[in-house]
């Protein structure tokens, strides 16, 4: 069973920050974490599924 959450707010509001830790922590535990982020970023500290 997979799990999914969505991550929304405005811009500046953390939600990169929040999903750098997230997949951090994953890889951490083993798990395997898939990210679609906003178009609209240029830099991402993780891969991400769907970028620009």
């Amino acid at each position: 069973m997979g799990y999914a959450q969505l991550v929304i707010g405005p811009a500046g509001s953390g939600k990169s920050t929040y999903c750098s830790s997230l997949y951090q922590y994953g890889q951490t535990i083993g798990w395997t974490i898939h990210i679609n982020l906003d178009p609209a970023a240029v830099n991402f500290d993780y891969p991400v599924a769907i970028g620009t």
